[in-house]
């Protein structure tokens, strides 16, 4: 992961969530990572789900910020994946996405906008943007104290050759004393290629055959 926020954006700081926080296994064959940071203005906090086996590739991350600050604030992470079994046909990749924003003060709105016209949530393959969502301009308003709001999109996206490695980067403004929520799902499989739906269409026919073979009854003579 890469994290970088407005009280220093000129130096954003690269860390491996197995390092800054907790590793669980998946019922499903994956990892959780979890943790949260601090900083002097802003905390932070991350669940991710990462899942690559044979032919599928899967990024579930949900990340939590409140701009601790008096001051409107930009904040990006970039949450990557290298695979260690690459797709190698993959089909489209299908995008989730949903942003939860809280007013935690008694005082104004709570606001979460683009950063200069850029999408709220863009995803990579191989180091390459490839879809987004919540496109700027954007803008989600909480009204009054303690108030909320919510939205979500989906979107897929088509891929070509090889996948190596998967990325959700999110970025987004926040308004002071508030607080973000973001959910993104990003999940990739490989095609059959027509070799093996042939070997596959074959291997049900000599079933189906077979299966007629025992059934047939058996002949009567004259």
């Amino acid at each position: 992961m890469e994290w970088l926020a407005s009280s220093d954006p000129s130096t954003p700081f690269s860390f491996n969530p197995a390092d800054e926080g907790d590793v669980t296994p998946d019922q499903n064959g994956g990892l959780i990572y979890s943790g949260s940071l601090q900083g002097d203005r802003w905390q932070m906090s991350w669940t991710t789900r990462a899942r690559n086996t044979s032919g599928t590739a899967y990024l579930d991350t949900v990340v939590s910020v409140i701009n601790t600050s008096d001051d409107l604030q930009e904040f990006s992470l970039d949450t990557q994946m290298t695979l260690s079994d690459p797709l190698t046909n993959p089909g489209e990749v299908n995008l989730a996405g949903s942003l939860a924003l809280t007013n935690i003060g008694f005082e104004a709105n709570a606001i979460a906008s683009d950063v200069s016209g850029q999408s709220l949530v863009e995803i990579g393959l191989n180091e390459t943007p490839a879809d987004s969502l919540f496109d700027g301009p954007y803008l989600l308003q909480a009204n009054g104290p303690f108030a909320s709001a919510v939205d979500s999109a989906t979107s897929s996206a088509p891929t070509m050759g090889l996948i190596n490695e998967m990325s959700i980067l999110t970025t987004f403004q926040l308004s002071p004393g508030d607080l973000l929520n973001i959910t993104v799902v990003m999940d990739v499989s490989d095609i059959p290629t027509p070799g093996v739906l042939g070997v596959l269409a074959l291997a049900g026919l000599a079933g189906t055959r077979s299966r007629r073979r025992r059934s047939m009854p058996g002949r009567v003579g004259p």
